[in-house]
This record gives C-alpha cells, structure tokens and sequence, in this order.
C-alpha cells in the first residue's frame, strides 16, 4: 500500500517518512510524502532543513520508544519544533509510528491532519501497515546484503587472479634467468618480456631497453 493510498483511505491530509541515517545518528527525511493540497508543499518543503536526533520531535520520541505516538494538538505540545509551522500549514494533529524490522527502528512514519479525533482504531491500523513495510525493509536489506556479499567476492576473486598471474610470471622469468647461459640472452629476454606482457591485458607490446 502506497503513502498516498493509505492517507486518501485513512483521511490524512499529509504524510511523511523519516529514515535513519547511514550512521545511525539521526533520521533524515526521505522522499516518500503525500499532500493534500498543493498549499502543504511548503510544510514539505520546510521539513527538508530538519534531522531529528534520538528524543527529539516526534520523530525522534517514536524512534526511541519503538511505539506510536499521537499528538492531538501540535501547537500545544513542548517537544514539536516544527509546531509553528504545521499551525501556519493548518495541520493540527499528528500521529508518528515506527518502522521496525526485529527490534530496530529503521524508520518513522508521520501523519498530518487539519482536523481529526484521536481514534482508538486509527494507531493499531497504521501500526500494522508499519509492520508490513518492516518485512519489507528486512526482505530488502537482506537482498543487498546478499547482493554486497556476492561483490566483494567477486572482486576477491578478482584480486586473488592477479595475484596468480603475477606469480606464474614471475616464476616464468626465474626460470628464464636459470636458462640464461644454455638458451643465450636473446631468447631469455624475449620470454621475460611475454611474461610481462601478460600481465598488462591492455599492453600490445612489451620492450626491454638495455
């Protein structure tokens, strides 16, 4: 279910979700949103110079507290930084609910009403679809993390090839050198050039100046 169908279903005139940074410090508005009206982009807009930090906002109480939370009255509340601007976008109340996957907040959805009662069914409905987009988030992370494991692999693969070509030519010219008086100087060179050659894929020649 998208951001936009479930608020058009739910009557939320706004929605948002806030997502824990790379370093797990703050959380970072994301570009999943949904407006009601083109007057709300502003408040969209505006969101974007904010990161909560673990507390702070709405945001950040869900994240530590793991639970939803619901605010009836924004402008009335003393831990809403942004309550001046949700009053001049007419936003009144707001409900925030984590996105979990295990025990880990991953995430923060937020939504915004003109004007809403608090409903004793409306948490547990947007708790559940939060919980839905847990699953996804772990099935995703799992994939890349499959995805990342299968990278470096490959590229360890990568390195350990080198490493074998790098050798076997260098065992080439050893034994190149231990032939030097029976095979003569010429021939010697020319297979130690080869065996350099190898090594550079690209080279189409290889030149030994003495």
């Amino acid at each position: 279910i998208s951001l936009r169908t479930f608020c058009e279903i739910a009557g939320w005139d706004y929605g948002e979700v806030w997502f824990l940074s790379s370093d797990g410090r703050r959380l970072e508005l994301g570009s999943p949103y949904y407006c009601m009206t083109k007057e709300l982009e502003s408040f969209r807009k505006a969101n974007e110079t904010f990161k909560f930090a673990p507390g702070i906002g709405l945001p950040g109480r869900v994240w530590i507290s793991g639970k939803a939370a619901w605010i009836p009255e924004v402008a009335a509340d003393s831990n809403f930084p942004r309550a001046a601007l949700a009053e001049q976008a007419g936003l009144k109340t707001v409900v925030g609910v984590p996105i979990l996957t295990g025990n880990m907040v991953v995430a923060v959805m937020e939504f915004f009403s003109a004007a809403r009662q608090e409903d004793g069914r409306m948490v547990p409905l947007v708790s559940a679809v939060a919980a839905q987009l847990g699953t996804v988030f772990q099935r995703k992370r799992a994939q890349d993390e499959i995805v990342n494991l299968h990278n470096d692999l490959e590229r360890s693969a990568e390195v350990i090839e080198k490493r074998l070509r790098e050798s076997d030519a260098l065992a080439k010219i050893a034994r190149s050198l231990s032939q030097t008086e029976r095979l003569g100087l010429q021939p010697v060179l020319q297979m130690i050039a080869v065996s350099a050659q190898e090594l550079i894929p690209a080279a189409q020649k290889a030149v030994i100046h003495l």
